[in-house]
């Protein structure tokens, strides 16, 4: 078993929150997934997890870790399946992060269209109030409003809000992690975005029909 795979296995298991789930959807058993989760810990000399009340969370180092071993994984796998696939195949799980409210309401109602385009993704759909760490918590994208902080992650912008009177930095925008190879799944969505909320949003839309 290579290190990269229990690099893998030490992501899932970040993403799971759990070393059970992250090994049944391995395919594991959780005592191989246990053992090679100490055997990375061992080949790195620190430990990488700790538990809480709840859920597995990383130590300082599990997080730098995940931070610059999930660009690895990501990478090398892109560059594995583009041995055998098109580039631009849309496939696997999005892992996406919204303000509930503006969730619901703005992007849940497009995502039927989103996945009848692409029939291989899988959408796993987080609806939380406070921001994520999208790194650490293994997320693909997630959708912020307003002006962003300084911040180690590359952001995208969609819309302006209120292009006449905001200031340059306020907007919605996609953020993702930092990472040299951009998978097709995060490309697509965010151009599917643009597509649909351009040249009007919907909360535009909805505002001028109420005027008239």
């Amino acid at each position: 078993m290579s290190r990269i795979d229990d690099l893998s296995l030490f992501l899932r298991i970040l993403d799971q929150g759990s070393i059970s789930e992250a090994a049944r959807s391995l395919d594991l058993s959780a005592a191989v997934a246990s053992q090679r989760l100490k055997r990375l810990e061992r080949e790195l000399g620190v430990r990488l997890l700790q538990r809480t009340t709840r859920r597995l969370r990383p130590t300082a180092e599990g997080r730098s870790l995940a931070e610059q071993g999930r660009e690895a994984v990501e990478d090398l796998e892109a560059l594995m399946g583009g041995l055998h696939r098109s580039t631009r195949e849309v496939a696997g799980t999005l892992r996406l992060t919204l303000p509930p409210t503006f969730g619901r309401l703005y992007v849940s109602p497009l995502l039927p269209d989103f996945l009848s385009r692409h029939p291989k993704l899988r959408l796993d759909l987080d609806l939380f109030d406070q921001r994520r760490d999208i790194v650490s918590s293994g997320f693909d994208l997630a959708i912020r409003i307003g002006s962003l902080a300084d911040s180690s992650l590359v952001a995208r912008r969609l819309l302006r809000i209120l292009p006449d009177h905001a200031p340059p930095e306020t907007g919605i925008h996609a953020i993702m992690p930092q990472r040299r190879l951009v998978p097709p799944r995060v490309r697509a969505f965010i151009d599917f975005l643009v597509e649909q909320w351009e040249p009007a949003p919907p909360w535009e839309r909805h505002a001028n029909a109420v005027r008239n």
